[in-house]
């Protein structure tokens, strides 16, 4: 990623933060602060490497995406015993400025399940490098269902 690149996804992310209410785990750089930030990224296999730890808003941190930025891997992980699914959007943005769904995710196997997708997949789980990517995450059957959130990155 360059340094422009950081930069902007520093400040991004910093504002989507606040304004939409979204608990963000500490990334890979920043040491554990929190038992659910420590779980989030145990659930993801590989802690440390992750560039993302976004999890859902609720108490128990239902839900928790981690991002790698090379190579475009993508976990979801069902990180509480709450009977919901937690599932998410990857979106980019197209030329025009409005976001497209790549893909969608669901963790539908109970708390402990995780699914994932990389660029390796091909086609839509390919990702544009410089480009922003849109992420929702959410618990439940309908975006927007149960403590949603929704957060920005540029790939880089």
């Amino acid at each position: 990623m360059t340094s422009l690149s950081r930069k902007f996804s520093a400040v991004a992310t910093a504002l989507m933060t606040c304004v939409a209410m979204f608990a963000v785990a500490p990334t890979a750089s920043a040491a554990p602060a929190a038992s659910s930030s420590a779980t989030a990224t145990t659930y993801c296999k590989g802690a440390g490497t992750w560039d993302h730890v976004w999890t859902t808003t609720d108490s128990a941190n239902g839900g928790t995406v981690c991002i790698e930025e090379y190579r475009d891997i993508v976990y979801l992980c069902d990180t509480a015993a709450d009977g919901l699914a937690p599932r998410m959007n990857v979106a980019t943005q197209s030329s025009s400025g409005q976001y497209n769904t790549r893909y969608t995710l669901t963790a539908s196997g109970g708390n402990g399940t995780c699914v994932h997708a990389q660029e390796s997949d091909g086609g839509s789980h390919d990702l544009p490098y410089d480009a922003w990517i849109y992420i929702d995450i959410w618990l439940g059957p309908l975006p927007g269902s149960y403590h949603y959130g929704k957060e920005f990155y540029i790939n880089g």
